[in-house]
């Protein structure tokens, strides 16, 4: 049975969640984690997907594909970055404004304009993720902070992109593509920074838990719902992760789920209804079509 858009967001959703979950006990540095996790994604998929990726590559070109992966690469690695130097609350809230990016771009580039209804669910999406991270007072942006907002522009470039690559290209030639060149760009990141490629022995079982569930599972879904499902109803669906990373930190390590969890669970959760309405997202229309 072919999936549905929706059900493969909901779907991709859920495997991303587990990533800050497998991430928190490493100690290696985190670009260099982030390398590991597509090397091993990439390596695990190439005897599938390599050969009809490679027949398709030698016909075609898609710079959708190329600038798809560099954008999810900047979100990896800057993101993994900025927490060096700024908090997770700011990093997390200035990452949550890709929706915001996502629309402009997506307006500008696919054509799939949102409605007055459509703009309020990205901008209550954006403030769910506020309440959910940062605390008064607010401090002055420092350089973590202007890691953390180019991430966000780099997760609004890959969903851009990859709802534009996704239309010429089935999902395993897209998602090979997407692997084999971020981790590319992976590598790049982590020459500029100096991080190295290798990880530390102990941190081996958690990168191929993020190349198997996160990557795999995670990326591969994403880039399926792309197919039908509109730029911004994907990135206002991102963030349901996390929602659902925080409830399971809960249950994995007693982690406290505070109030602002929950009002901005609730917004995020408003958000998301109101853009996926079709009175709220144009796009919608065809994607009924499609998937009817």
């Amino acid at each position: 049975m072919k999936l549905k858009g929706w059900q493969a967001l909901i779907l991709g959703v859920l495997f991303y969640s587990t990533s800050g979950l497998l991430v928190k006990p490493t100690t290696s540095p985190p670009i260099a984690l982030a390398f590991c996790r597509l090397a091993v994604a990439t390596a695990i998929v190439t005897p599938i997907w390599g050969p009809k990726a490679i027949r398709w590559w030698l016909k075609n070109f898609s710079w959708p594909v190329v600038f798809s992966s560099l954008g999810l690469a900047l979100d990896f690695g800057l993101w993994f970055l900025s927490l060096r130097y700024t908090t997770v609350a700011h990093a997390t809230f200035l990452v949550n404004m890709a929706p915001l990016w996502t629309a402009i771009l997506g307006t500008f580039l696919l054509g799939e304009t949102l409605s007055t209804l459509g703009w309020l669910g990205v901008l209550l999406g954006v403030a769910g993720g506020a309440v959910m991270s940062v605390e008064l007072p607010v401090s002055l942006m420092n350089i973590g902070d202007l890691w953390a907002l180019a991430a966000s522009f780099g997760l609004s470039l890959y969903v851009v992109m990859a709802r534009k690559g996704r239309q010429k290209a089935s999902n395993d030639v897209f998602s090979y593509g997407i692997f084999m060149l971020t981790t590319l760009w992976i590598g790049v990141l982590a020459l500029v920074f100096r991080q190295g490629f290798t990880i530390k022995p102990r941190d081996l079982p958690f990168a191929l838990g993020l190349a198997l569930g996160p990557q795999l599972g995670g990326n591969t879904m994403i880039n399926y719902s792309l197919e039908t499902l509109p730029a911004s109803v994907v990135s206002v669906g991102l963030l349901g992760e996390p929602i659902i990373a925080t409830v399971a930190a809960a249950f994995l390590f007693g982690e406290a789920i505070t109030w602002r969890v929950v009002v901005g669970g609730l917004l995020i959760g408003l958000g998301i209804y109101f853009v996926t309405t079709r009175r709220g997202n144009s796009g919608l229309r065809g994607t009924e079509r499609a998937e009817q």
